[in-house]
């Protein structure tokens, strides 16, 4: 392996390890705190995007790079729901909706 390879290994390894780390601490927030970390959440999602972006061509070849990039941007499409049912609007009948489209239920007040 060259080290022109190395290097390009360990650019996609660190994005990688920050989104995972990233979001397995976005999996611990708490219902009633993700109002008030969307916009930091939204922020660090666009910058992880951008990082992603900017990796070099030979990269975007590997399947690690194609699988991180949809990991970024399957929760850059989440991130919108997830502020919309964060809202005061939404009422039980939208979370049964949601439940049903899930094929889950949860206790929603917890």
């Amino acid at each position: 392996m060259t080290d022109k390879e190395l290097k390009l290994q360990g650019k996609l390894f660190g994005l990688y390890v920050d989104v995972i780390n990233t979001m397995s601490e976005w999996e611990t927030i708490m219902w009633t705190d993700v109002t008030e970390n969307i916009a930091e959440m939204s922020d660090k999602v666009d910058g992880f995007a951008l990082r992603c972006k900017r990796m070099p061509a030979r990269l975007r070849e590997w399947d690690a790079y194609t699988e991180l990039k949809k990991t970024i941007e399957d929760f850059q499409g989440v991130l919108p729901l997830l502020q919309e049912l964060s809202k005061d609007s939404i009422k039980m009948r939208h979370w049964e909706g949601v439940m049903e489209l899930c094929g889950t239920e949860f206790e929603v007040e917890s």
